[in-house]
C-alpha cells in the first residue's frame, strides 16, 4: 500500500478517534449521573449522543477519504493510459483524452473532480456504510450494559467495564473503520472513473499475504462487466451494498481489464477468468 494512502488512513483514524472520544465521554458522564439502565429502551436513551451523530460521522469520513478517492481516480487514469486506452491530447482543464473507439473518440473530462451526481452517490454509500458501523458499535455497547446489569454491577464497576469497551473500540474498531473507509474510497474512485470512461470490464485483485479471506482468494483474478456484481455480490472491492462480511476491512483492489484482440467473454458467464476467454471465430 502506498505511503500516502497509509498516511490518509492514520489521519482519518485520528479524526474518528477524536469524534468518538467526545461522544464516549458524554455516555460515561450520563451513566454515572443516571445510573445503570435496566431496559433496552433506557440503554438506547443513554446512547443517544452516539446514535445522533450520523451526519457528523459521515462528514468526517467524506472529508477524510477525499485524497484516497482521488488517488483511486488518478490510479485508474494511469492504468488505462499505460494500457493505451486513453491518450492525453492536451494538459489543460478540462483534460481532453482520445479513446480508441469509433463511437466516442473524444471524452471531455474534469480530471480532478467527480460530477455532482457521482459525489451524491458516494455520499449515499458512505451513509449506508456508516449506519452499519454505528449499528455494530452500539450493539456491542448495548450488550456490555446489559451484561453489567445482569451481573448486578454497581455504577463504578459498570463504568469500568464500559470504559474497557470504549478503549478497545478506539484502539481497534476505529482503526478497522479507517482502513476500510480508505480502501473503499480508492475503489470507489476507480469504479466511478471506469463508468465515466465507459470501461467494459474490470478485474478483482486480492491482496495475497496470508491474511486474506478465503472467499476473496478465490475471487482473485475474477472478471466482470463494469456495473455487474462479482460472484460475492459486490460491484467492486469494498462495495458496501453487499454483505458486510465481504467488505469490512477488505484490502482488495480492482483493475481495468481490456479484452485482448481476437478474444471475447465466454457466453452466458456473468463472471469469468482470463483462461475462460473465447477466441473469436473468423
Amino acid at each position: 500500500m502506498p505511503i500516502a494512502v497509509i498516511r490518509e488512513e492514520n489521519k482519518l483514524y485520528e479524526k474518528l478517534k477524536k469524534l468518538f472520544h467526545k461522544q464516549f465521554a458524554k455516555v460515561m458522564s450520563q451513566l454515572k449521573k443516571e445510573g445503570l439502565p435496566s431496559s433496552d429502551l433506557q440503554r438506547k436513551g443513554l446512547l443517544y449522543s452516539l446514535t445522533d451523530m450520523g451526519e457528523e460521522y459521515v462528514d468526517v469520513v467524506i472529508e477524510g477519504t477525499q485524497e484516497a478517492l482521488q488517488y483511486g481516480r488518478q490510479d485508474m487514469f494511469n492504468k488505462l493510459g499505460r494500457e493505451g486506452y486513453l491518450k492525453v491530447k492536451k494538459m489543460v482543464m478540462p483534460i481532453t483524452y482520445e479513446r480508441p473507439s469509433p463511437i466516442s473518440p473524444l471524452l471531455e473530462l474534469e480530471f480532478f473532480e467527480f460530477s455532482p451526481e457521482i459525489l451524491r452517490a458516494i455520499r449515499n454509500k458512505t451513509f449506508i456504510a456508516s449506519q452499519a458501523t454505528m449499528d455494530r458499535i452500539i450493539g456491542d455497547i448495548m450488550e456490555n450494559l446489559s451484561e453489567s446489569y445482569a451481573q448486578g454491577l454497581g455504577i463504578d464497576d459498570a463504568a469500568e467495564e464500559l470504559s474497557k469497551v470504549f478503549t478497545s473500540m478506539e484502539d481497534f474498531e476505529l482503526r478497522r473503520v479507517a482502513r476500510t473507509e480508505i480502501n473503499q474510497a480508492q475503489n470507489k474512485g476507480a469504479f466511478y472513473t471506469e463508468q465515466e470512461l465507459e470501461v467494459d470490464y474490470h478485474k478483482w485483485v486480492t491482496c495475497i499475504d496470508g491474511r486474506q479471506r478465503e472467499s476473496h482468494e478465490e475471487l482473485n483474478g475474477q472478471i466482470v462487466r463494469v456495473g455487474d456484481p462479482f460472484e460475492n455480490g459486490l460491484y467492486y472491492p469494498g462495495d458496501t451494498s453487499g454483505d458486510i462480511e465481504e467488505w469490512i476491512q477488505c484490502r482488495c483492489r480492482e483493475v481495468p481489464f481490456l479484452m485482448p484482440e481476437g478474444y471475447m467473454a465466454p457466453p452466458g458467464m456473468p463472471y469469468f477468468y482470463e483462461e475462460d476467454l473465447v477466441p473469436i471465430k473468423k
